[in-house]
């Protein structure tokens, strides 16, 4: 899949499985997700956190895209 644009959606604070608070921002990507029958593009919202690490939403809640198995939860 190629990217073609990423947006700034907002920033966040979220607690992680550890229970340490860390600040990140959330971005939806435009990818090219085109095969052989033809074009496609799907948008997929990732969370960049501030040590490094990304995510991606399930169920209404982050995983980490390494382990898939650490949760981080948005504070309000």
């Amino acid at each position: 899949m190629n990217l073609i644009s990423k947006s700034l959606l907002r920033t966040v604070d979220v607690r992680d499985s550890a229970g340490k608070i860390i600040s990140g921002n959330v971005y939806r990507k435009l990818v090219d997700a085109s095969d052989d029958n033809g074009k496609d593009y799907l948008a997929v919202d990732t969370l960049e956190l501030s040590d490094g690490r990304l995510a991606y939403l399930e169920s209404g809640r982050w995983v980490d895209e390494d382990d898939h198995t650490s949760f981080f939860d948005e504070l309000r």
